[in-house]
């Protein structure tokens, strides 16, 4: 079975972008994916398989990326799951450290395609490392 991904973005152009090029890189991957963070809250306090990675947007309208993140890890079982966050805006100061403090990385989202498949293809590298 491959990696198991969660995306939650409110842009349904960069969840579009973004799983097309995950599937790209891995074929055996499953993506899941939220528009809206409280719906994926919701998703995952029933979910009974824990994503392999999530995949996080920080400037969303109905919950931020921090107020997300804080929810998730909150869920039990979800202390350990991998999380990225992540804007194309840098994030103001202190907040990369804080993220790192909740357990989650920060990248900035990648302004071209290619950008974008190097990075997801060096996280999903990452991930299976992890999970051998």
């Amino acid at each position: 079975m491959g990696t198991y991904i969660l995306l939650i973005d409110d842009d349904s152009e960069d969840i579009e972008l973004m799983t097309e090029t995950i599937l790209s890189i891995d074929q055996s991957s499953s993506v899941i994916s939220f528009l809206n963070p409280l719906e994926a809250i919701q998703y995952l306090t029933t979910a009974s398989l824990l994503p392999t990675l999530v995949i996080l947007d920080i400037n969303m309208p109905q919950l931020n990326g921090e107020g997300c993140l804080k929810r998730i890890r909150a869920i039990q079982g979800f202390e350990s799951v991998s999380i990225v966050m992540q804007s194309t805006a840098l994030p103001e100061l202190g907040m990369i450290e804080k993220y790192k403090e909740l357990g989650a990385i920060f990248v900035q989202k990648p302004s071209t395609y290619q950008q974008l498949k190097l990075m997801l293809t060096k996280l999903l590298a990452q991930i299976q490392e992890v999970t051998k």
